[in-house]
């Protein structure tokens, strides 16, 4: 009976061990989280990236900032039309452009 309570103790100690390093909020967990959350930053860095360039590319056919060669290219694409001296290359329809 004298061996019971430090058994006891150490599956106790065991436990709290296991527990820290693979439980639901220990150091592997956090890893996880960690390595999970860099690779959000770099998204959002890249969607931020992204937003800048649809940002610039929408002001640019503003009233008083309008770019002419950036509307007649985005009225090309969405009409498919072209100019009688212009050369036209055929492609798939998976590489629609957009």
């Amino acid at each position: 009976m004298a061996v019971l309570p430090p058994c006891f103790a150490i599956g106790l100690c065991a436990a709290i061990a296991w527990d820290t390093v693979h439980g639901e909020r220990g150091t592997l967990a956090q890893d996880a989280k960690r390595q999970e959350i860099a690779a959000a930053r770099v998204r959002l860095a890249r969607l931020n990236d992204e937003r800048l360039v649809l940002e610039n590319r929408v002001n640019s056919l503003r009233g008083e900032t309008l770019d002419l060669d950036l509307l007649d290219e985005r009225a090309r694409k969405l009409l498919n039309q072209f100019g009688r001296d212009e050369l036209v290359i055929p492609y798939e329809p998976s590489q629609r452009l957009q």
